[in-house]
């Protein structure tokens, strides 16, 4: 089992090397504007044993399912603004749940791994609204079954006492959790490798750089910001600063290194609005602050192209056959449909619809930029949407 702590900070916060004291089993630093991220890394051996009161959703019972899926995918996001975030924790998601799910062979039933799943994630998250496999949108990828999920959760409050209850053995891992403050949480296993991954970051705050270490795990600590190693390649962040490993290092290392990203933090803004009158067919206006393309895919002559990931609840539904119609595309700047989430129900109300919602993946055709001296007007990107009928109350 593997821990790695991360404290990242912007260009001006300096850290210097000789206030943080090693101990043994600490590591304490002084108070700095940081975003701190906690990684864990283990096999599912190292699952800790379930206590005995504990309910069929335990850490064996975990281990098991996971033993007979291909790979698992969860991401939470927090609903709250964060506008100062760092690299390479910039990228954001739409607040809420996601969970994906492969199996390890196309004949397993996706009744039965929604079902199981299900009953992790009702144990895990709270009140997730997913016990009928309808719940879930089916993809089929060259004949490989795959299960998404969604839903709105403002907190992880449930899931910190789940954990608490399930995991914790020592001191630090109850005071990590009760003092648990995530803005985003990745929890992700590959039957590739056979493990289990758990990420979380906090937000950009003032806090203690301290970190108390467990009898069994490895735990890495690491003090960085953003740096360019030298052969940093056009799609790379480089970090630099301090590593230590609590219980083998007497002192901090110093470190360089880069590592390829998708994400990076941008000058350029969009803005959406559903334009008037919405109807039960409104048009959902894109707009773009600049089509100029990043620096990094003009040096590199590789292509790049804006796109639009929606998702929509289930009162909100896109249809993918009127976004199949090249004329209709290039009448609402929009260059293609690139992927559509499974089944849409294009007739039935919202309350007879079992689906958690929908997604779309949308490439965007912005239209050139006006002439020098004018101005755009009726310019942006525009999707068509569809409304179900929903109960009164």
């Amino acid at each position: 089992m593997r821990e790695r702590v991360t404290f990242v900070h912007g260009p001006e916060v300096q850290i210097d090397p000789s206030a943080l004291r090693l101990r043994p089993g600490l590591v304490a630093g002084p108070l700095a504007e940081v975003v701190r991220q906690d990684r864990l890394t283990l096999t599912l051996d190292e699952l800790p044993p379930p206590p005995p009161s504990s309910s069929s959703s335990s850490s064996s019972g975990l281990a098991a399912f996971l033993r007979r899926v291909g790979a698992v995918h969860l991401r939470w996001t927090s609903a709250e603004r964060h506008d100062d975030a760092l690299e390479p924790f910039c990228s954001r998601l739409p607040p809420g749940l996601w969970v994906s799910l492969t199996p390890l062979t196309g004949e397993w039933l996706p009744s039965l791994g929604s079902r199981e799943l299900c009953g992790f994630l009702r144990a895990s998250f709270g009140p997730v609204d997913c016990m009928e496999p309808e719940a879930f949108t089916v993809s089929d990828t060259g004949g490989r079954l795959s299960l998404s999920f969604y839903q709105l959760i403002d907190n992880l409050d449930a899931l910190s006492a789940w954990a608490e209850r399930q995991f914790c053995t020592d001191t630090a891992c109850h005071d990590r959790l009760k003092s648990f403050n995530a803005v985003s949480l990745d929890i992700s296993f590959d039957s590739t490798d056979q493990l289990l991954r758990v990420a979380a970051s906090g937000p950009l705050k003032e806090q203690k750089l301290t970190v108390a270490a467990s009898e069994n795990r490895r735990t890495e600590v690491g003090f960085l910001t953003k740096h360019e190693p030298p052969n940093i390649g056009p799609f790379e962040i480089g970090l630099g600063g301090f590593l230590a490993v609590l219980g083998e290092d007497r002192q901090p290392s110093p470190t360089l290194f880069a590592f390829p990203s998708r994400h990076r933090l941008s000058g350029a803004s969009f803005s959406s609005r559903f334009l008037s009158p919405t109807g039960l067919h409104p048009t959902l206006q894109l707009n773009l602050s600049t089509d100029a393309l990043p620096a990094e895919a003009k040096a590199g002559d590789v292509e790049c192209k804006p796109y639009a990931y929606l998702t929509l609840p289930k009162a909100v539904f896109a249809d993918r056959y009127q976004l199949q119609d090249e004329f209709l595309l290039a009448s609402k700047n929009l260059a293609a449909l690139r992927h559509s989430t499974l089944p849409v129900d294009l007739e039935a109300p919202a309350y007879a619809t079992q689906t958690w919602g929908s997604s779309i993946l949308l490439e965007l055709a912005p239209p050139p930029p006006p002439p020098p001296g004018t101005s755009r007007t009726g310019g942006g990107s525009r999707g068509l949407l569809s409304f179900r009928f929903m109960r009164g109350t």
